[in-house]
């Protein structure tokens, strides 16, 4: 993957050559000029960093990029319990191949990662220092502003009455989008209007992907009930040896995910909801090693053959971000 993304030529992603033109004028305004583009200053000060000491957009990119998937990777084997489903997952759904092509928002999602761990330990040190991160990452894309909704979600504990609010407060949301908007607005310059709300194929894909894990969860945890043996919902350390520690975290993670999706109506406000989808590559691996073996690799072979069709059919046969034709920086 890294290969994929460091070598490759600025005709592949659809907004690669946006920004190798940016950096490499980057060098001609002051330090103190942050106005001559929309990116965040964060993103800037990076380019000019880079492009003052005479790093090509190509360096640059490879250096950006092994950031992006050293995160990515200490994510995932820290916290999956298949990491090789997890990194299938994460190639094969939108995340591999728009972060090829959104620099900036894969390394504000990469900078968000690193804050997750701090969520192991409670008190107030843990939320100053998840708090700090994450503010690095909005000063590299401001859609970073919805990952301060982690650390709630994160420790809330669910309920049946908690669980019926939080649904009635999503309808809310979605119903009143359009002042919501506005509100958010005063923050994010520039969104406009939330589009119109389309069910399409990635929020159905969300929805089965959020069914299949409760059902999967609500069976499994009764049945390890009838054993005196009561999973654990809350806890997310690493020290933990149960997938369910940090499964239930990520089913809330996407629940959200689908309510942003569908109050944004999929428009570029909708690139937040980026940040709570990742969690699939944690959630999916993490259920299905809750199921026995015979069921686990049925299950599994199920997913991966789907994984692959997913990909083909929405990446390479549409040439979905101008991914494909790939060309090496050589050819």
């Amino acid at each position: 993957m890294y290969a994929i993304s460091a070598l490759k030529k600025d005709t592949v992603g659809i907004d690669t050559l946006g920004y190798k033109r940016v950096y490499e004028s980057a060098s001609q305004y002051s330090w103190g000029d942050f106005n001559y583009v929309y990116f965040e200053p964060g993103y800037i000060l990076l380019m000019k960093i880079f492009s003052q000491i005479g790093l090509s957009f190509q360096l640059f990119s490879a250096i950006i990029y092994a950031f992006i998937y050293l995160s990515f990777y200490q994510f995932v084997k820290r916290y999956s319990k298949d990491v090789t489903l997890s990194l299938l997952i994460y190639i094969c759904y939108i995340f591999f191949v728009f972060n090829i092509s959104g620099i900036r928002n894969a390394i504000s999602i990469a900078i968000c990662l690193y804050s997750f761990r701090l969520l192991e330990k409670s008190g107030v040190k843990s939320f100053i220092g998840f708090t700090l991160v994450v503010l690095i990452a909005y000063f590299f894309h401001n859609s970073a502003i919805i990952f301060f909704l982690v650390y709630y979600i994160m420790k809330a504990k669910i309920t049946p009455f908690a669980a019926l609010g939080y649904i009635g407060g999503s309808l809310g949301l979605v119903i009143f989008r359009n002042y919501i908007y506005s509100f958010i607005n005063t923050f994010i310059h520039g969104m406009g209007q939330p589009g119109e709300i389309s069910i399409g194929g990635n929020i159905i894909l969300l929805i089965g992907i959020l069914i299949f894990s409760l059902i999967s969860l609500y069976f499994i945890n009764k049945t390890q009930v009838k054993n005196s043996k009561r999973l654990n919902y809350t806890q997310i350390g690493s020290n933990s040896t149960s997938p369910f520690d940090i499964s239930m975290g990520c089913l809330k993670l996407l629940y959200v995910a689908i309510v942003v999706l569908l109050m944004t109506g999929q428009d570029d406000l909708s690139r937040s909801a980026m940040y709570l989808q990742v969690f699939i590559i944690i959630l999916l691996p993490n259920i299905l090693q809750l199921f026995e073996i015979k069921s686990r690799i049925l299950l599994k072979g199920l997913l991966v053959s789907f994984l692959i069709i997913f990909f083909y059919v929405t990446v390479l046969s549409v040439r979905q971000y101008d991914i494909v034709p790939y060309y090496f920086i050589w050819q």
